[in-house]
């Protein structure tokens, strides 16, 4: 009995140790980020220029969103697109695109911004000279 008893005080308090230690190890998930962009590519004769539509940058779109409230944030894409260019550049068919087709691509806020930077830049470059100006609108929908 008395080996029982010093066996059963020997597990109980490394079960004791062990969750406490997992309660103070508790691991956060990390935070990702993405944006997205849409841009017309000049395709229609109506359009006055290249525009790129890109966002700012959105944290944990699949955990911080439910389904309801991602359709509403690419409907506030899209009014606020269709608002800063003039007319109804983007219709209620299109959708903006995730960069790398991914939402949660970016794991820190910082690469998301640099991203976006070097897509604009990339866009500007690869637009510029043509028949019509670059313009590009930057759609603040505060998600980050």
């Amino acid at each position: 009995m008395k080996t029982i008893s010093k066996l059963f005080s020997k597990n109980l308090a490394l079960l004791i140790i062990i969750l406490i230690s997992t309660s103070y190890n508790e691991i956060k998930a990390q935070d990702k980020y993405a944006f997205a962009t849409w841009h017309n590519g000049g395709t229609s004769s109506n359009d006055d220029a290249y525009y790129m539509i890109v966002s700012d940058p959105i944290k944990n779109w699949y955990t911080a969103m439910n389904e309801e409230e991602r359709k509403e944030w690419e409907t506030d894409f899209r009014i606020s697109a269709n608002k800063q260019v003039g007319y109804s550049i983007m219709g209620n068919y299109k959708t903006p695109i995730p960069e790398g087709g991914s939402y949660e691509r970016f794991s820190s806020l910082s690469d998301c911004k640099e991203a976006i930077q070097r897509v604009v830049n990339k866009f500007k470059k690869d637009y510029s000279g043509r028949s019509k100006p670059v313009k590009i609108i930057y759609v603040n929908l505060n998600k980050y």
